[in-house]
């Protein structure tokens, strides 16, 4: 139980975190939703490799 409490100081700041990352997944969701049913394709980054 020590190595736990030692990890994790402030226990308000990890759960406020982990409510961010999950608003975060849940609106990248609905875009992609949206972005489906309005038949839209979302640009991504495009990896690019140059050679030589």
């Amino acid at each position: 139980m020590q190595r736990l409490l030692e990890s994790v100081q402030n226990f308000a700041a990890k759960r406020q975190l982990e409510r961010m990352q999950a608003e975060l997944a849940k609106q990248a969701g609905i875009m992609d939703y949206i972005a489906m049913m309005a038949d839209v394709e979302i640009p991504a980054e495009e990896e690019t490799f140059y050679v030589v």
